[in-house]
């Protein structure tokens, strides 16, 4: 059997509710908000519209205002994934709210770029730039907040909080600590109760082989 903690995705499915979407939309997420800081740190024109086309790509951007093309980019992608977890209600009809809340960010995150895009091609001035690339990464944060509100109704999935461990530097590295604790700990309760909740869970699953390696990503010795 492939390694779980390796592969992510992997992870045999419990019989109860998806746990694939909420994966895959945080690894969307997560190149997003690492290619929007790269995006802070760019100093150049050229270097800039080069890292807004990881975003939308090229063949992507339209006049402002008109940014959903035909040809699906990552932004285009996460809002799929979205519009799919809110028509399915995934996980329960409560979660849509937050979800909702995301779409909307998404979309905006997808406009702004493509009204900086434009922008750097015209005659712009650099503390214009600043502001516009300030918004995108403002934008971002609310998408992880409002994922981070929606993770909470998957308490009980312990595919999903195994994944969240896994992604810890990734999170950390992206999003900052604060948040990363906030996600984890805030959805499914403190270190101890984690520990607890995951080694059972796989235990009563049948993944006895699989504990230490659970165990050293807990910190647990």
């Amino acid at each position: 059997m492939k390694d779980i903690l390796a592969l992510g995705y992997d992870l045999p499915v419990s019989p109860k509710g998806a746990y694939l979407l909420p994966q895959i939309i945080l690894s969307d997420l997560i190149s997003i908000r690492k290619t929007i800081l790269i995006l802070q740190a760019a100093n150049t024109q050229g270097d800039m519209q080069n890292i807004l086309e990881q975003l939308i790509e090229k063949e992507n951007v339209t006049p402002p205002h008109c940014s959903w093309s035909c040809r699906e980019s990552i932004l285009s992608r996460l809002k799929r994934y979205l519009l799919l977890a809110s028509s399915k209600a995934i996980p329960c009809k409560e979660s849509k709210a937050p979800l909702v809340s995301f779409q909307h960010y998404t979309e905006s995150m997808k406009r702004q770029a493509c009204d900086l895009y434009y922008a750097l091609q015209g005659e712009f001035t650099q503390r214009q730039t600043r502001e516009r690339i300030s918004r995108l990464v403002s934008t971002s944060e609310s998408c992880g907040r409002y994922y981070s509100a929606w993770i909470q109704f998957f308490k009980d999935n312990e595919n999903i909080l195994l994944y969240l461990l896994k992604k810890k530097k990734e999170l950390e590295e992206s999003f900052g600590h604060a948040f990363y604790e906030e996600l984890v700990c805030g959805g499914f309760g403190t270190p101890g109760e984690i520990s607890e909740f995951l080694l059972t869970r796989l235990h009563a699953r049948g993944f006895d082989h699989y504990l230490p390696t659970v165990r050293k990503l807990l910190g647990c010795n």
